[in-house]
């Protein structure tokens, strides 16, 4: 996975190579990894912003922006 994948149209495939939407979800709430979602609005966005931010060479202030500018 790189960098690109999480910007472009690929990050759909890539929800779909990992099981889809509602393994990711399920799974989060079984190790209890999205509890309180606050401002994140699903487990696969939780595991975007977190690829994107260990994949990035930004920090989590450019990962935040970036997030925003998304959407």
């Amino acid at each position: 996975m790189t960098h690109e994948s999480l910007v472009d149209d690929g990050w759909a495939e890539t929800i779909e190579l990992l099981g889809g939407e509602e393994l990711i979800a399920a799974s989060a709430r079984e190790t209890k990894a999205f509890l309180r979602p606050r401002g994140v609005r699903s487990a696969s966005d939780l595991l975007r912003l977190t690829l994107a931010y260990c994949l990035g060479k930004v920090g989590m202030r450019g990962v935040v922006a970036w997030a925003a500018a998304a959407g």
